[in-house]
């Protein structure tokens, strides 16, 4: 594997740790009994985890073209969300219909209902 998808894999984990519900309902195992951090802090670390990200990127070689599209993908994908963050659109989610306590009681749906 390259270091660009190296680098995707860390992002994904990363999420998942620091986003136990998504990882959850995105089927990534091992974060189903956590929750995450749903204040101002925890979306601070959101966005220093994809900079930190998008600082490894930026010096990742790029060994093909699956590499090339890959990065830009992610760049863009990165950049769009931190400047969302730095907009203040986080807080958005602070809202009746949709907000961390809709997410909390949805999870439930996504997990197995066996052991």
């Amino acid at each position: 594997m390259t270091r660009v998808y190296d680098i995707s894999n860390e992002f994904v984990e990363g999420i998942a740790a620091l986003n136990p519900i998504a990882a959850t309902s995105l089927g990534v195992p091992g974060y189903e009994t956590t929750l995450g951090d749903f204040s101002p802090a925890g979306a601070e670390a959101n966005a220093q985890l994809a900079r930190n990200i998008l600082n490894e990127l930026n010096v990742a070689p790029l060994e093909n073209d699956s590499d090339r599209r890959a990065k830009e993908v992610m760049v863009e994908d990165i950049n769009a969300d931190l400047e969302s963050h730095d907009r203040g659109e986080h807080f958005r989610r602070l809202n009746i219909l949709h907000s961390p306590m809709q997410s909390i009681r949805m999870v439930f749906d996504h997990m197995p209902k066996v052991s």
